[in-house]
């Protein structure tokens, strides 16, 4: 009844997505090849202008050894040493190392997990380039600050000029957690809403839902799978106290694991736990599950490109697996008693915590837990 419909053409279709994949790969490799042209003008122009810069670089590439420390050749060749490298991946504090602050060595930085980088960390690299970007998404993980002592109420004004000067910079980005918050009050801003890591939507159904405010744009699977499962492992009240990390959980991670091993070995994997304690036990079960495994050792091989990994939830973020087994670990005490402590999901921005480790998964993910 609908003449779009009636007149489809699957055959015409499939050669009209085929011929785009064709022309998509081509024009990737033709990008390619601009970008390596554009880089070898580049560079060669900066070596025949500044000769004496380029017969340094020259002369440190052909040392064997005793090469003069990198900061020092930054500073007498940096016209030359920008050209062959223009695009530079480091921390925050190699820059600081490694770069002279009196220079704009770059035209643009970017910040990729803002969310995690303090203001503080980010000044170094912002002082060497003309234009910032920053990337990050406030619903997932805050700086991590250990180390850091929170003071929170007013701060209180010294006689000292240097103290009263210290305070008014802290001042100026009080109330803001990350490089993320700061930048984000007063430069544009763009929300990705397109989302694709998940295969199937519903992998991202609840972050949308409760996190997003329904805001993402997600695709329906083409395939039958069951793409979320939960295994409720029973609680063994003759091994004591399990508050932290219940012992029958672990042995079924491992279960899992050499099980996802057996039979996707084409899938990558990894296991997130709430509590590094439980993370620490399940890696050390698997460690001595899979001395009796040695046929397995391809599937967990540090080579792979996406290796298996055990990790809790703090250290996730930026990870994702085709796979993901999301063990709970808290359970019971020895009387059957359930405390309500949830480690850091307990916290002000444990939602986030939370966030990030149900949205790591492309394809399937399995919960296990004995509640």
């Amino acid at each position: 009844s609908d003449p779009a419909l009636a007149s489809f053409n699957s055959r015409a279709h499939e050669q009209v997505i085929e011929q785009f994949r064709r022309l998509d790969r081509e024009r990737v490799r033709l990008a390619a090849q601009r970008v390596r042209r554009l880089h070898a003008e580049r560079a060669i122009e900066a070596m025949n202008r500044h000769f004496d810069q380029a017969d340094l670089v020259r002369k440190e590439a052909a040392k064997k050894a005793r090469h003069i420390p990198l900061r020092e050749l930054l500073a007498r060749a940096p016209d030359v040493l920008m050209r062959i490298a223009p695009c530079w991946v480091a921390s925050p504090l190699s820059v600081s190392q490694l770069l002279d602050g009196g220079k704009r060595h770059f035209d643009i930085v970017i910040f990729d997990e803002a969310s995690q980088i303090l203001q503080e960390e980010a000044i170094p690299a912002l002082y060497r380039a003309e234009q910032v970007v920053v990337a990050g998404d406030r619903h997932q993980l805050p700086p991590t600050t250990f180390f850091v002592t929170a003071i929170e109420g007013e701060d209180e004004i010294l006689d000292d000029g240097d103290e009263v000067r210290s305070v008014g910079v802290t001042a100026a980005i009080g109330g803001f957690e990350s490089l993320l918050d700061t930048l984000q009050a007063f430069l544009p801003n763009w929300l990705l809403e397109w989302h694709y890591r998940s295969e199937d939507e519903r992998l991202i159904t609840f972050s949308n839902t409760y996190v997003y405010a329904g805001r993402l744009v997600t695709f329906p699977s083409a395939r039958g799978h069951e793409a979320i499962r939960h295994i409720l492992v029973p609680h063994d009240s003759s091994l004591g106290g399990q508050e932290e990390s219940a012992s029958r959980e672990v042995e079924e991670v491992v279960r899992q694991v050499i099980l996802h091993a057996e039979t996707r070995p084409h899938e990558s994997l990894g296991v997130i736990t709430m509590g590094i304690k439980h993370a620490n036990r399940i890696q050390s079960a698997l460690d001595h599950a899979l001395d009796r495994r040695p046929d397995l050792a391809d599937f967990f091989s540090l080579d792979r490109q996406e290796r298996f990994f055990v990790k809790n939830l703090e250290t996730v973020q930026g990870d994702e697996r085709d796979a993901i087994i999301l063990s709970i670990g808290y359970g019971r005490a020895a009387n059957g008693d359930l405390p309500h402590r949830f480690g850091p999901l307990a916290q002000d921005v444990g939602y986030r915590r939370l966030n990030v480790a149900i949205t790591r998964a492309k394809r399937r993910m399995c919960v296990l837990s004995s509640l």
